[in-house]
């Protein structure tokens, strides 16, 4: 079944064999913190979902989204995922431009992104997050 619980385990599923974060916690601690930030903040339960799937994709050749949507999730659920899901060898701008494409994913990228930036970030992190943030407010702006 598609629910928030649900996705909460595919998570945990999908990232238990990813190497540790830099702080050495296990890597779905991750977006389970991007997860409640957005719920904190009174996110829907549509973007609560992304958060929790938001690296599951691209981390993981067994979690696509056609398997999510065979578990039942449907486009407002896989639409903004695929925004925020980088493509192998894309560039990080165009990335970026994507997924200001869709509100939802934005949303979701920036907690992502603030979330990065309290795991001890490099200077290159804080440069590229910074940039990224300005893009994603100027296009907030025109595709919103």
């Amino acid at each position: 079944m598609a629910t928030l619980e649900r996705a909460i385990e595919i998570a945990h599923e999908a990232h238990a064999k990813d190497k540790p974060r830099r702080n050495g916690e296990p890597y779905v601690a991750h977006p389970m913190r991007v997860m409640e930030k957005a719920r904190k903040l009174g996110y829907p339960v549509r973007v609560l979902i992304v958060c929790a799937l938001h690296d599951v994709p691209e981390n993981n050749e067994d979690w696509q989204l056609e398997r999510l949507r065979a578990e039942g999730y449907e486009d407002e659920v896989l639409v903004p995922l695929d925004h925020v899901t980088r493509r192998e060898g894309e560039e990080w701008s165009d990335y970026i431009h994507r997924v200001a494409q869709n509100q939802e994913a934005t949303m979701v990228k920036e907690l992502d992104m603030e979330d990065n930036l309290e795991d001890d970030p490099t200077e290159k992190q804080v440069r590229k997050y910074g940039e990224a943030a300005l893009v994603l407010a100027r296009m907030r702006a025109i595709y919103n």
